[in-house]
């Protein structure tokens, strides 16, 4: 019969606490899947306990050089996704995200279709060419060209839609602050694509290796 101990030991040495670190803080991202990084810098540490000779600098290096990046993915979370991985997770995840948002949408003006994808499309265009943009700025660029509704919940759940539909994602940190960047000038648009059936196989196995 196994323990409760058993069963902990077993789950410290899979989530790489007690056994052997892995050799970067993306195979680590690569091993568990996805890793949920709401507030960012504790999410960097935790790479870092499972990743041979890492510091928070290395790691963070590692955010910023576009080997695994930040965005909203599986739910309404931000998580750390391996680079090759995020394209194929979106699209099965996406749209699930995008439709469980939709009641919170239409409080924020966000439900019609074409007013959206014109906000996204601005977003886009503010962070094309690798022009990478804290919200802040983009928020600041909204306003300018008198584009953004209500309180800080609007362009939040705009970058969101962006995200989930596989526009945006994570730049590189700049002064310390999360930065916007257009996925195709992060992630390779040839960086492995699934359809519907493998990917849900893949991302089962990744839950259950992780």
């Amino acid at each position: 019969m196994t323990t409760a101990s058993q069963v902990l030991g077993r789950r410290l040495r899979t989530q790489r606490l007690t056994s052997a670190p892995l050799p970067t803080a993306a195979d680590v991202v690569r091993r568990l899947g996805a890793v949920q990084c709401q507030e960012r810098d504790q999410a960097l540490h935790s790479l870092g306990l499972r990743a041979r000779g890492a510091t928070y600098a290395s790691v963070l290096a590692e955010l910023d050089s576009g080997a695994f990046v930040r965005t909203h993915v599986l739910r309404p979370a931000c998580h750390f996704v391996p680079a090759e991985d995020v394209r194929w997770m979106l699209a099965l995840t996406g749209p699930r995200i995008e439709r469980g948002l939709a009641a919170r949408q239409r409080q924020l003006g966000l439900d019609d279709p074409r007013r959206l994808a014109a906000a996204i499309d601005s977003v886009c265009q503010l962070v094309a060419d690798r022009n990478f943009l804290t919200r802040k700025e983009i928020s600041a660029d909204l306003d300018a060209a008198g584009l953004t509704r209500g309180d800080g919940s609007w362009l939040g759940h705009l970058l969101l839609a962006a995200e989930v539909r596989s526009l945006i994602c994570s730049g590189p940190t700049r002064g310390g602050e999360h930065t916007y960047a257009l996925l195709g000038d992060v992630v390779p648009p040839s960086v492995r694509g699934l359809d519907g059936g493998e990917a849900i196989q893949l991302l089962a196995q990744r839950f259950f290796l992780g």
